[in-house]
């Protein structure tokens, strides 16, 4: 029987703590890491049983799979696969802000951190832009779903 830690160096490999680490120091990375720990202060408070929106729930699993996909999105080079995860990254971001304006509306979760909450998505929003202009285009293969075909062109 495989022990764990022959799993990892099986199937994660033992360079993948040194990129990791590199893509932790992401500034991307660093800023959805922010909104993780700001959405986690705002809805702390929010009392599950009257939580008839599921807002509790919903705003966590998208603060946490934005820093999700970030990494994702680094740990590959192609560039239609950082796409998909940058795709990703954008509808959880969109879906955080519409949950932490609906939380504002209702007057629900910590709203001291709402204001604050929301000038961080729109900190990443920025951050993103740049982020996706330096994926490099050379970098990938035809995808059979033609999703990220060049329409410009040909």
């Amino acid at each position: 029987m495989t022990n764990t830690k022959d799993f990892e160096k099986i199937f994660v490999g033992e360079l993948d703590d040194e990129v990791f680490e590199n893509h932790k120091k992401l500034p991307i990375y660093r800023q959805s890491l922010l909104i993780r720990k700001l959405t986690r202060t705002v809805v702390d408070i929010i009392d599950e049983e009257n939580d008839e929106f599921n807002l509790k729930q919903l705003m966590l699993e998208n603060a946490y799979m934005i820093s999700s996909k970030i990494m994702g999105a680094e740990a590959g080079e192609l560039y239609s696969y950082r796409l998909e995860n940058a795709f990703s990254i954008k509808r959880y971001a969109n879906e955080l802000l519409a949950e932490v304006t609906l939380c504002e509306s209702k007057g629900m979760g910590n709203t001291t951190y709402i204001p604050q909450l929301k000038e961080e998505i729109e900190h990443l929003r920025r951050m993103f832009i740049e982020w996706v202009d330096s994926f490099d285009k050379t970098k990938d293969v035809e995808d059979d779903w033609a999703l990220w075909r060049d329409y410009g062109g040909e």
